[in-house]
């Protein structure tokens, strides 16, 4: 798997996996083993803080399908908003290696905001 430039940023801690996992992965919904897998890791980690995740309301819980809760982005949280914002930031500045006050102006030129 290669390294999101949001992880090369933040660190390959288990939380921001799972993070980025659902940034790149976004209007999709996924069980917690689609979720651990897709993150690398195991579900007995993803465990450990996922609760976490919903309670700040980065994620959400969207359905059930037979025993398996379903969870996708939380694109309503501003939390989640500001998430996307970083990693769209990220990416401009390491994929066209440009200075912070260069990002800034194509931030403000493209209005450049997380989905609402």
């Amino acid at each position: 798997m290669k390294e999101s430039y949001f992880i090369k940023g933040f660190g390959t801690s288990p939380f921001f996996r799972v993070v980025d996992f659902f940034i790149d992965n976004y209007g999709y919904d996924y069980s917690k083993t689609e979720i651990a897998k897709g993150s690398g890791m195991s579900r007995v980690t993803l465990n450990t803080f996922f609760e976490g995740l919903v309670d700040m309301g980065i994620i959400k819980k969207t359905r059930d399908i037979g025993r398996a809760k379903m969870y996708q982005l939380n694109i309503d949280s501003p939390i989640t908003r500001g998430l996307i914002k970083i990693d769209k930031m990220i990416t401009i500045k390491e994929t066209m290696k440009v200075s912070d006050e260069r990002l800034a102006d194509i931030i403000e030129s493209q209005k450049i905001v997380a989905p609402a």
